[in-house]
């Protein structure tokens, strides 16, 4: 096999891996997306009177009782939490939707192009190995 050819395999292993970092980085965002869409909804449901379980940790829960005009606690990133209003906690919780449906649809594209990529190198390698090139 040729240098060049060798090389191309090299490229063509790192640009597999990298896509398949992509599609994991999908896998990771779907649930995430997931899990913002549940709370986004629970928040909107939230009523007085209305009970719910509260996690306290190690897979044990309170139950609870919601009093009227909720407040929630948000994580808003780097460690930091806030107090909200129950609809304005949806709210957040909705843009993040939003912020994570874009990183879904970049992981998406830039998967599609590392497939192309893919799929070109591997025709370009096909053409190099085949009887009558020259490179075997």
């Amino acid at each position: 096999m040729s240098e060049e050819a060798q090389g191309l395999e090299q490229q063509l292993q790192a640009l597999e891996a990298y896509a398949a970092e992509l599609a994991q980085r999908e896998a990771a965002l779907a649930g995430m997306m997931r899990e913002a869409a549940a709370a986004s909804e629970s928040l909107r449901a939230l009523g007085e009177g209305s009970e719910a379980l509260v996690p306290v940790g190690a897979g044990a829960y309170v139950p609870a009782r919601i009093p009227a005009d909720p407040r929630v606690v948000l994580d808003v990133g780097a460690g930091a939490a806030v107090e909200r209003g129950a609809a304005e906690a949806a709210d957040h919780v909705e843009a993040r939707i939003k912020e994570i449906g874009a990183a879904m649809r970049d992981a998406a594209a830039r998967g599609q192009e590392a497939a192309a990529r893919i799929e070109d190198g591997r025709r370009r390698l096909a053409g190099m190995l085949r009887p009558g090139s020259g490179d075997v």
